[in-house]
């Protein structure tokens, strides 16, 4: 399979946004195949990102135990 995403464009929006908006949708789509684990997962990034303080505070948090 293969997608093409064209780097050149005379439009407003940046170049790789067609680029960036497939890697969103296989990056989704894997996650929801594997929800359990990518939680678990996401839930670790998240972590190493809060003790090394590279992210600002949340505006909102999220409980996974809860869905």
């Amino acid at each position: 399979m293969v997608f093409e995403t064209p780097l050149e464009s005379l439009s407003a929006f940046d170049s790789y946004a067609a680029a960036n908006s497939l890697i969103c949708l296989i990056a989704n789509g894997v996650l929801h195949r594997r929800l359990a684990e990518g939680r678990e997962r996401i839930s670790a990034i998240s972590d190493v990102y809060a003790e090394l303080s590279e992210l600002e505070a949340p505006t909102m948090s999220v409980d996974w135990s809860a869905q």
